[in-house]
């Protein structure tokens, strides 16, 4: 099925970016799995994926929402 995607604040897009920082995409993949068997059996296990950096950059509004949307797609081809 389609991976659960958490929502991505804003505040934090701007945070980062106000800060020079970049913005590390993480995915986890396999934990649906993991609660729904409630312990962990042989062929159950979390998979963590890092991905390419992201540079916080923003100019207005509309670059924050670029931005958004970009590490959104970037986690999302992580986990999926």
């Amino acid at each position: 099925g389609t991976p659960a995607v958490s929502r991505y604040r804003l505040e934090v897009m701007q945070a980062a970016a106000s800060a020079g920082c970049s913005i590390q995409p993480i995915g986890i993949r396999g934990t649906s799995e993991l609660f729904r068997a409630r312990r962990r059996t042989s062929g159950s296990w979390a998979r963590i994926r890092f991905g390419d950096s992201i540079r916080a950059e923003w100019s207005d509004h509309a670059g924050l929402l670029d931005l958004r949307e970009r590490v959104r797609e970037a986690v999302g081809k992580l986990c999926g």
